[in-house]
């Protein structure tokens, strides 16, 4: 049976609770016997962040002893700290600072003491070595005298100044109404591996061989081009939000440029994955999974040129470890959340920096940033509304609803690329129409060109060039025609509209010297805004065909 609260010492109460609360272990490491020896209890904290001993000499003992006169220099402290190095975390090959505290509990802030202090107090400097001084006074009549300390950002320090007030003027917890505090372990105890994380990676990784399968015939490595991105969902804004194709703001997270990219995203999709799908459970791992895409995505839409197209789950993992590096707060104190916070952080803080490229492509800042904003949201909510007596957060059926949403986009998207099947492989090899577009090629290579690429429009534009030459008008047009009737693989394939300008105009001159002049305008209506600063293009400028009659 646990002592009543009242029972104990100010001493063992303050460790009970930096025990229970924030993570520190009552005990020292070998190298710091000495520093052990000089003061009544160690308490050390190693949460991969940092490497910190606090030193407690206690003034009102109930053993009837006297307080002890601690002796110890400030180089005996940075001596000590010194060979406490080696437990100290590293982060990017560094290692981090030895803290040092001495904590004189129940006395009072007396000059002597404080100067005293005052003397000890360093800053890491090149040691790497700190010692800060506390004085705890729970009799002080003025709250905020009860605390005073040489460390100058107190404030943001740990355990903090909040939590040390509050335990001095609160009534003491008992180890039942502590418990009752810190509530359950948090984690959904039904997750055992992280099954649906790896359904993830094995579903990009599929997806990715499909992109391989659609490229055009004969392409060449082991990376999609942008035509076949494009035709199986990759994310553009003249596509999205002129063209209404907003599906691709889920289907773009589901494909990859190339497979170093497949590689870092997998990587990181584990990492945040694993993490997720125990802590918070997998019905809100999916539901971040799409609440991140859509994020990085709509960022993507603000920010990005209309041209650009964008591809890849990055934003949907920016979503994964900002959520995780949030509702780790739901973690106690101590080792285990800031080793997932330090694994969350040292991915995503680099994603979000413009370092890097994938492969030789443009990294996809905007996404990072959407996804990670939406992703940390979500994150900062169910840390808030998270009940401590329960191991997971609330909400399961809106994760569930967001999910269910988000498969329902999925398969709009899916049907969206189904209309646009088979756009990547419709087009003609780049030297097939290179080798036809000399204008000398025979009418028989033309015909058997369009035979075997019938929805190309480039190869439909050539033969239409040659039966002018050829004073085949009607046979041009049929062509041309063609060339604009699959609207899909011209949008698709040719997004600059360059071409679409080309057959336009063309089809344009044929209907004008058959005196068809309001067919000819009708043609070339929707093109007419494509020239620079929005007036027509040169070529329908010298027809006057854009101007009203």
């Amino acid at each position: 049976m646990s002592a009543a609260p009242s029972a104990e010492s100010l001493a063992q109460y303050l460790t009970r609770r930096l025990v229970a609360e924030k993570g520190f272990v009552s005990g020292h490491v070998v190298a710091a016997a000495e520093l052990a020896a000089a003061v009544d209890q160690v308490l050390t904290l190693d949460n991969g962040t940092g490497f910190v001993m606090i030193a407690l000499i206690d003034h009102d003992r109930r053993d009837g002893a006297a307080a002890r006169n601690f002796s110890l220099t400030q180089s005996d402290l940075v001596r000590i700290g010194q060979a406490c190095l080696p437990f100290a975390p590293t982060f990017n090959g560094a290692k981090l600072p030895v803290g040092i505290q001495l904590w004189h509990l129940n006395a009072p802030a007396s000059p002597a003491r404080c100067e005293h202090l005052t003397a000890l107090h360093r800053s890491p400097g090149f040691e790497k070595v700190s010692v800060a001084g506390f004085v705890l006074d729970p009799t002080a009549t003025d709250p905020a005298a009860r605390v005073w300390t040489t460390l100058p950002w107190y404030k943001i320090s740990h355990p903090g100044p909040r939590w040390l007030r509050a335990l001095l003027s609160s009534p003491r917890l008992s180890a039942e109404d502590l418990a009752r505090s810190l509530g359950v372990a948090a984690g959904d105890p039904t997750v055992r591996r992280p099954v649906l994380t790896w359904t993830l990676i094995a579903a990009l990784t599929a997806i990715f061989g499909i992109e391989l399968v659609a490229r055009p015939t004969g392409a060449a490595g082991f990376s999609p081009d942008i035509t076949t991105l494009v035709s199986l969902g990759g994310l553009a804004r003249e596509l999205a939000t002129d063209g209404g194709e907003w599906w691709r703001t889920l289907t773009a997270a589901c494909l990859h440029g190339s497979p170093a990219h497949l590689l870092m995203n997998g990587v990181a999709l584990l990492m945040s994955g694993v993490v997720l799908e125990h802590l918070l459970g997998r019905a809100w791992l999916a539901a971040l999974f799409f609440v991140g895409a859509l994020g990085g995505s709509l960022m993507g839409l603000a920010i990005n040129p209309g041209n650009l197209v964008s591809v890849g789950a990055s934003g949907a993992i920016m979503g994964l470890l900002a959520a995780a590096l949030v509702a780790a707060m739901r973690l106690p104190e101590g080792p285990a959340r800031s080793h997932v916070q330090g694994a969350m952080a040292r991915v995503l803080i680099p994603s979000l920096l413009p370092l890097a490229s994938v492969g030789g492509a443009r990294v996809d800042y905007a996404a990072h940033f959407g996804g990670a904003i939406a992703g940390a949201l979500v994150g900062l909510a169910l840390w808030k509304t998270w009940d401590a007596d329960s191991p997971t957060p609330r909400g399961r059926r809106v994760a569930l609803g967001i999910t269910l949403l988000g498969m329902i986009g999925l398969a709009w998207g899916g049907y969206g690329v189904a209309q646009t099947r088979g756009v990547a492989t419709a087009l003609a090899p780049q030297e097939e129409i290179a080798r036809v577009a000399t204008g000398t090629a025979p009418p028989a290579m033309l015909d058997a060109l369009v035979q075997r690429w019938p929805r190309d429009p480039r190869v439909r534009f050539v033969r239409a060039a040659a039966r002018i030459n050829s004073d085949n008008p009607a046979g041009a047009e049929d062509d041309l025609r063609a060339a604009l009737a699959d609207d899909r693989v011209l949008r698709t394939g040719f997004r600059d509209r360059r071409l679409e300008i080309e057959v336009r105009t063309l089809l344009a001159q044929v209907l004008t010297q058959r005196g068809e002049e309001a067919e000819a305008r009708a043609v070339v209506a929707p093109i007419c805004h494509l020239g620079a600063q929005g007036r027509a293009p040169t070529g329908l400028t010298l027809l006057g065909l854009c101007e009203r009659p």
